[in-house]
């Protein structure tokens, strides 16, 4: 995503690991980048879910992932975590 006339920079070019480029039909001239993110994960959940590959998490990997955001998002987590636990779990 770089700047709406010119694009990203050589520099950041160099840098890439990949490059794409979003095709623009029309009158269209540029996407600013929240469509263009928006467009990106359309297309990306459309091809997931062509995959002939099980690409969904078990749920177990969802509780693992669910907790983690909980702990990462909630301040004081651990405090809270181990409250809980040695009311709840410790008897």
């Amino acid at each position: 995503f770089g700047a709406e006339v010119k694009g990203c920079s050589e520099q950041t070019l160099a840098l890439a690991d990949k490059k794409m480029k979003i095709p623009m039909y029309g009158f269209t001239e540029s996407f600013n980048l929240s469509v263009s993110v928006s467009l990106c994960l359309q297309h990306l959940t459309y091809k997931l879910r062509k995959a002939s590959f099980d690409w969904r998490m078990t749920e177990n990997e969802q509780d693992k992932a669910m907790l983690q955001w909980l702990r990462n998002s909630i301040k004081s987590s651990a405090q809270i975590e181990e409250e809980y636990l040695s009311k709840h779990c410790n008897k």
